[in-house]
């Protein structure tokens, strides 16, 4: 009966540690590079992409921020058209965004014109002053 009793204390308290624990599954998807050295640091949670009215490829991405600080992050992303050929655009150029501790990010790209079809987004730290 003892046993019992521990046994059922100890499911008991187990079940309280795993309800606090954060489980974040990231997306594996060769289009995103996210910088080793952020570790555990950063998620990429979820990819969508469709094409809008004006028929230009959008791709949206869900970033997790693990830590327990604001995350400091450069973003770029390189539009390719269906030759591979890269298409020149303004996020080319890495980008600065924070994520806020504890909290998801929604990142949203357009498309430079119709002929992009792919891309490839890279995430790094940010270089901190």
């Amino acid at each position: 009966m003892r046993s019992h009793r521990l046994l059922v204390l100890g499911c008991l308290a187990l079940a309280g540690l795993l309800t606090g624990c954060q489980s974040v599954q990231p997306l594996p998807d060769p289009r995103i590079s996210v910088d080793p050295a952020l570790g555990r640091s950063l998620a990429v949670t979820r990819l969508v992409t469709m094409r809008n009215q004006a028929d230009l490829m959008e791709m949206q991405a869900t970033l997790v921020n693990l830590g327990y600080q604001t995350l400091p992050l450069d973003v770029r992303v390189d539009w390719f058209d269906l030759n591979g050929i890269k298409q020149g655009s303004l996020t080319e150029k890495w980008n600065t965004i924070s994520v806020s501790r504890q909290a998801e990010f929604s990142l949203k790209v357009t498309a430079p014109n119709e002929q992009a079809t792919d891309f490839r987004c890279y995430i790094h730290e940010a270089k901190r002053n």
